[in-house]
């Protein structure tokens, strides 16, 4: 089976998508709804809000 995923471009800019192409797997869990406008990421950020790590998209 083949799914597509689309990111709106409008909400999104392109480095959502930052480092994932290093992952062989991606898993999808939806639960968008949860997240309050004030909570909302959505371009890149350090994971678990950490900078020692680089900065990777909202989907990687």
């Amino acid at each position: 089976m083949i799914s597509t995923i689309e990111i709106d471009a409008k909400r999104f800019k392109p480095d959502a998508l930052a480092g994932l192409d290093a992952f062989s797997h991606l898993d999808v869990i939806y639960h968008f709804h949860r997240v309050t406008g004030a909570e909302e990421v959505t371009g890149a950020r350090h994971p678990r809000g950490n900078k020692d790590w680089p900065k990777v998209g909202i989907f990687s």
